[in-house]
């Protein structure tokens, strides 16, 4: 039995629901959420301001096999969730105010993106696009969610 514990002072780390999954194919373990500070060596590229995307991969042993964090110098971007294929490529998803690996992005609205990483952690690509309005919903006075 083992626990890793990942973060920094002062600010978060935290995993998002469902994000730790096993991967059968390279036998791993990944987790994946969202940060402000930088972990396990990777440095947070928002300047730990805002929040970045990560993920992280152990053996089956608790020892850390790597760590990559996606963010945008002084945007938020948030990491929903991590998943493996079969062949043990990792993609992250979630929602950004600021543009990521070249993808232009406005900023006034939250746009989704995923990124693709291969089975050794090389970012491959990064697809983003605008939902065509606000992705999230708003609790109103009087009761009820808008968008």
């Amino acid at each position: 039995m083992w626990t890793v514990i990942s973060g920094g002072v002062g600010n978060f780390t935290r995993g998002t629901e469902g994000s730790l999954i096993f991967d059968s194919a390279t036998n791993r373990l990944i987790v994946g959420g969202a940060t402000r500070v930088n972990l396990e060596g990777e440095i947070n590229p928002t300047g730990g301001t805002n929040t970045a995307a990560f993920f992280s991969a152990y053996t089956t042993d608790g020892n850390r096999l790597l760590t990559q964090i996606l963010g945008a110098a002084g945007y938020d971007t948030n990491g929903i969730g991590a998943r493996v294929d079969g062949t043990g490529n990792i993609y992250v998803g979630g929602s950004t105010f600021g543009s990521l690996d070249g993808q232009t992005i406005n900023s006034a609205s939250r746009q989704l993106f995923v990124t693709k990483y291969n089975s050794g952690g090389t970012k491959q690509w990064t697809r983003a696009r605008n939902p065509g309005g606000r992705l999230h919903r708003r609790y109103r006075a009087g009761g009820g969610y808008r968008r």
